[in-house]
């Protein structure tokens, strides 16, 4: 329904008075309810606030409640009043920061166009297994492991930090080259999430995932259709929602079928790199959608 300015909801002729007052009643219940919708309480930050790129490209919040921003000129953080870049002074080497997690013990892992760098003790410093700079792709490419390492998507590969004393830390593969000979889509590892002792990843254009070194994959038959995934959430009730391209599926804690949480006609249709979905603390989930924010 639309209107024009100063157009009337209420009908120019009511049956009866009762009927009138029903009518009037719904039309001041429906202009409340635009109203409250209209409202929405946004603050904005700009340079003003200390966050001098505005090219934003991930954001997290760390277990301490600060929020980390990380853009195509470098990284952020957030206090509750106010953004300070982070630099040099704190070990960091300035650049695109596209990925972000934490692990175990609590240390902020951070990809960037420059490679992955690790804050320990307040300090950032680099993660390069044999001297070697590990890239992570864009998007939802790191998740911490239940034993301290770090799971990460190189080059659409997935890939295990594992720590190996101070500062040094192992790189492998969980898949030998047969495996992935046998199954084009572990070479095309999208996002990587990790919750109760398993790791969810997209593969291909199916959901997989890898628990006690066995692969399962998820297709048409387990509700999960063909689409590149690039979202994970564990919501708090132990459901996994994982979002792709053009649809969003959730699975019951307990159960093997993923089910349908689609949006409306094609508005989940969004063509990017990573698409987050998120929870608030009413327990609704969030995600990107082709005219804005989807909220089910």
């Amino acid at each position: 329904m639309t209107l024009t300015r100063g157009e009337s909801l209420i009908p120019h002729r009511c049956t009866s008075r009762r009927a009138c007052q029903l009518v009037a009643a719904l039309c001041l219940l429906a202009w409340q309810l635009l109203a409250q919708a209209a409202q929405l309480p946004l603050t904005l930050y700009d340079q003003g606030s200390g966050l001098t790129s505005l090219s934003v490209v991930r954001i997290y919040q760390d277990r301490e409640g600060f929020v980390w921003v990380g853009t195509e000129k470098g990284l952020y953080r957030f206090d509750g009043m106010a953004f300070s870049q982070v630099g040099a002074e704190q070990g960091f080497q300035v650049s695109e920061v596209i990925s972000f997690d934490e692990d175990v013990r609590g240390r902020l892992w951070v990809g960037s166009r420059a490679g992955l760098q690790l804050r320990e003790n307040g300090r950032f410093g680099w993660v390069r297994p044999e001297g070697k700079p590990l890239l992570a792709d864009r998007g939802q490419t790191l998740a911490a492991d239940d034993a301290g390492g770090m799971w990460l998507v190189s080059a659409n590969r997935l890939l295990l930090l594992s720590p190996d004393g101070a500062s040094h830390w192992n790189v492998t593969a969980p898949f030998s080259d047969a495996q992935r000979q046998a199954f084009a889509g572990l070479d095309k590892v999208s996002a990587v999430f990790h919750a109760n002792g398993s790791t969810w990843f997209g593969c291909g254009d199916e959901l997989c995932s890898l628990r006690g070194g066995q692969l399962r994959r998820y297709g048409a038959d387990a509700g999960v259709p063909a689409d590149k995934w690039l979202g994970f959430l564990a919501a708090r009730d132990g459901s996994l929602w994982v979002r792709g391209i053009h649809t969003v599926r959730m699975l019951a804690p307990g159960s093997d079928q993923f089910v349908a949480r689609d949006m409306p006609g094609n508005s989940a249709d969004v063509a990017a790199s990573s698409i987050d979905i998120a929870q608030d603390h009413e327990g609704r989930v969030l995600t990107r959608s082709s005219t804005g924010l989807a909220r089910w």
